[in-house]
């Protein structure tokens, strides 16, 4: 195999050369088309190539050796999703100047020799738990560069998630079809795991949904704010709703619900317009727009705390201390900058203060007490007695 991989590169760098200067010019057309990308952002880019090699290398592996046709017709899909993702990564890099490794890493080839040595149940084990351990560290790649400032860097993990995705569960199905326990948490076991009503699908979407408004609108804040502390705020919002989407699309992969990859058409519509301001105006609508959003999105897991399923319990659970945290934080800022609050978030303990002041008062009937200064009005007469 890797004597194919090595002549197919020397054709490739045949074909480089031949053709130089026309490829000198597409790389310059797409520098400035693109962008430069991050250090972080290359990497999460490795990183992606990386884990698809490993697998097409493993799964090939398994079509040849599996005794369970379910397993190998696994592993030939396996093979053509991550082949075709690979051909979008590289045809990326090598239009932005990215250079990928061109085989696994000698670890990875160590546990793909280990592998061919196994066989039987054995075999089926240990491929599905080094599959599942590239399909963790590939799509913590994705969600990286899908929450990222570049576009077309958000447009590629956009077309490639959809497919490792489904890819992951159906892993995860066969996985607990043959007995195979899951390497990844027990949060993200479908064996552990309630099947979610279609609400509760609709507020984990919804959930989801508003961190990844708020990871875009912030990140286009901390490139254009003037302002240090917005600019810093905004960087803790990022780092903050990455951390929850990551946890929600975890969940959600394991529970196959479908969650957005890229924000509505009238979200960006308005992360476009604030794009295109600056100054006071920037800060002020970045405020407005994250609190709405930090309100919906609040709203959203309160709902999925209070559900019967103790495992969306537990995710709210645990993501909501820091949604309050960002909210506080939000509001602060805005109180020392002088921004009027669109809204006042309820906590738990201020919606029972809230609801004792919209208690209805018990009516009471009229006072008959004179007010001061007045005279009483005098007693009506008392009816005659019938005969009188």
């Amino acid at each position: 195999m890797y004597k194919t991989a090595g002549f197919a590169a020397t054709l490739v760098a045949a074909g480089l050369f031949a053709f130089a200067p026309a490829l000198a010019q597409q790389r310059q057309m797409s520098s400035s088309a693109y962008g430069k990308l991050t250090s972080s952002e290359k990497q999460d880019l490795r990183t992606a190539a990386s884990s698809a090699m490993a697998q097409i290398d493993l799964a090939q592996v398994a079509e040849r050796q599996s005794s369970n046709a379910r397993v190998k017709q696994l592993a030939s899909q396996i093979v053509s999703d991550q082949t075709k993702s690979l051909n979008q990564i590289r045809d990326y890099a090598m239009r932005n100047n990215v250079v990928l490794p061109s085989q696994v890493s000698s670890k990875d080839r160590a546990q793909i020799s280990r592998l061919s040595s196994e066989s039987g149940t054995q075999f089926d084990r240990t491929f599905f738990n080094e599959i599942q351990k590239h399909q963790n560290s590939q799509m913590a790649a994705l969600n990286k560069l899908d929450t990222s400032g570049n576009p077309q860097l958000q447009q590629l993990a956009a077309n490639l998630m959809p497919d490792i995705q489904q890819q992951q569960t159906s892993v995860s199905t066969e996985m607990a079809s043959l007995g195979i326990p899951s390497t990844a948490t027990p949060m993200t076991d479908p064996a552990a795991v309630s099947k979610l009503k279609p609400s509760e699908k609709r507020d984990l979407v919804s959930a989801a949904s508003a961190s990844l408004a708020q990871i875009h609108i912030a990140r286009t804040v901390e490139a254009r704010s003037t302002n240090a502390e917005v600019k810093s705020l905004a960087g803790k919002i990022v780092t903050d709703q990455t951390k929850a989407l990551d946890q929600m699309r975890s969940y959600a992969s394991a529970n196959h619900v479908t969650l957005p990859t890229k924000v509505s058409s009238k979200e960006q519509k308005h992360i476009n317009a604030l794009s295109r301001m600056s100054g006071d105006s920037l800060d002020r609508t970045f405020f407005r727009d994250i609190e709405t959003q930090q309100n919906r999105q609040m709203a959203a897991l309160r709902k999925m705390e209070s559900t019967s399923n103790p495992q969306l319990r537990e995710l709210a659970s645990s993501i909501m201390p820091g949604i309050r945290e960002q909210q506080s934080a939000v509001s602060s800022q805005m109180a020392s900058m002088g921004i009027p609050s669109t809204t006042k978030p309820l906590t738990d303990e201020s919606q029972t203060q809230y609801k004792h002041k919209k208690a209805k008062k018990p009516k009471t009937a009229p006072s008959t007490t004179p007010a001061p200064g007045t005279k009483p009005a005098p007693s009506p007469a008392p009816e005659a007695a019938p005969g009188q």
